[in-house]
């Protein structure tokens, strides 16, 4: 708390970069106008809607060049929070950045090498891909050249605060930043507490409707997810708050237990039911907490 204004300073700055990212990639989905006037005049001349074809459908190079580029998204998305409402800017924590960037580089390395080798392949997925639709196939669908569709920008700046100034500001300036701070440090935490109760939502609610009868599958994921998402949100908690820590240590080791694995949930009624009542009183807590956040 500032003692000259009476306001609640934010640590956020301290703690987090803003990190932008902006990705590119190829749409494979491409109007098509006389699909679309076939259509319109089967229904009477009345428009129905827009028809989409979808190029490369099946096309290796392709797909593992878009898949490439969108793990360098999902990474990103995975290992950072809300930052106000700016598009493409997330916070990330500083404690784990020079790691994730190193495994960003990896991943952005990859998506290049993967375009390189589209580029090589790019004419040959064109024939193909021409021939792969017959009568709609259009050579016009589709650019000379892949690499000016595929693009990363990453961009790292500090969590700006009032301290950065060199020179003196209003008073109503560094409360206004302040207050933006504030607001960017109460949504990571609501970020990070939803982050982890959707797949406990998830689990709650296919451990109640599933019986075991013949016919109905248990996905070993709707438990591992569980784990997978606690373990993401450790590096989450920019804050440090105590709160969401002790959540995610408990949830932590409830589901390192013996008896919270797949193939015993499954198996297992009371096992089940255990795991269900636990997990939905922790989530009513966390609920809790996160309406006074």
């Amino acid at each position: 708390m500032n003692a000259t204004t009476g306001f609640k300073l934010s640590n956020i700055a301290d703690r987090s970069a803003v990190w932008k990212l902006r990705i590119s990639k190829f749409t494979v989905y491409k109007r098509d106008k006389a699909a679309t006037q076939l259509v319109t005049n089967s229904n009477e001349g009345k428009k129905v809607g827009n028809f989409n074809k979808k190029l490369f459908d099946g096309c290796p190079p392709v797909e593992r060049c878009n898949a490439a580029f969108q793990a360098c998204y999902d990474f990103w998305f995975s290992k950072t929070v809300p930052y106000l409402d700016y598009d493409g800017e997330r916070m990330i924590d500083s404690r784990v950045l020079i790691e994730s960037m190193r495994e960003f580089g990896d991943l952005k390395e990859e998506a290049y090498k993967q375009l390189r080798q589209l580029e090589h392949e790019w004419a040959d997925c064109v024939a193909w891909d021409v021939e792969r639709l017959k009568h709609l196939g259009n050579t016009a669908d589709y650019p000379v050249s892949p690499t000016p569709y595929y693009n990363v920008d990453s961009q790292l700046r500090p969590v700006p605060s009032h301290a950065d100034f060199r020179f003196d500001v209003p008073e109503e300036d560094k409360l206004a930043l302040e207050a933006q701070l504030n607001k960017a440090e109460e949504r990571a935490k609501i970020y990070v507490m939803e982050t982890m109760t959707a797949p406990i939502a998830a689990f709650i609610k296919r451990a109640t409707e599933f019986t075991g009868e013949k016919g109905q599958r248990w996905h070993d994921s709707i438990v591992t997810n569980i784990k997978d998402i606690v373990d993401q949100a450790k590096s989450l908690n920019i804050v440090d708050d105590p709160t969401i820590d002790g959540f995610i240590k408990e949830i932590d080791q409830y589901c390192t237990g013996v008896v919270f694995n797949p193939t015993v949930l499954k198996e297992s009624v009371a096992h089940r039911d255990a795991a269900k009542d636990k997990l939905a009183e922790i989530m009513k807590r966390m609920s809790a907490y996160t309406g006074g956040v």
